[in-house]
């Protein structure tokens, strides 16, 4: 089966979509693919997160592959660019490019993924990331927790930041 890793502190993600042993690895600019014995390919690492590559520039690397890894593939730069909210082609552009082999696939809109890291909300709101732990933990912020770290929604973001903005006013 397929596991996926995103790591953002080294800004890198990876995509094993086969439990074999890699027979080679080839670089493809802003990714490099792993291939089995048979030429198939095995994983897929995005070398940075925020210049992840399109699923087209991925499909054309790499050659054909079958519809569950095209589905896992596009499913994994969706993720990528839905945590980092980098900028480029979007996951619908992509699939309108890949046409009906994602047609079954939820259309996703990056506004409504965005999330930004605890180091991001502490640089956008000049605070320590102590303090983000804190609003979180209060219940001040809401936070998603994937795995071990903490993703703050951009909406929760901005509403926290209009709030300040209304609750300062009002004091003057």
């Amino acid at each position: 089966m397929s596991s996926v890793s995103i790591d953002q502190e080294a800004d890198a993600a990876y995509l094993g979509l086969a439990e074999e042993p890699v027979a080679r690895s080839v670089e493809h600019g802003s990714f490099v693919a792993d291939y089995g014995s048979d030429g198939r390919v095995l994983g897929i690492e995005v070398l940075t997160l925020r210049q992840a590559p399109t699923v087209s520039a991925i499909m054309d690397a790499v050659g054909p592959v079958d519809d569950a890894a095209r589905k896992r593939i596009v499913s994994f730069i969706d993720q990528i660019r839905g945590l980092e909210g980098s900028p480029g082609t979007s996951p619908s552009v992509d699939q309108a490019r890949l046409g009906d082999q994602t047609a079954d696939l939820p259309e996703t809109r990056l506004d409504e993924t965005r999330s930004f890291t605890i180091a991001e909300v502490a640089t956008i709101m000049r605070v320590s990331r102590m303090t983000i732990y804190r609003m979180i933990h209060s219940g001040t912020l809401p936070a998603v927790r994937v795995g071990r770290m903490y993703r703050v929604p951009a909406p929760a973001v901005d509403d926290y930041l209009r709030g300040a903005e209304t609750r300062l006013e009002a004091m003057r």
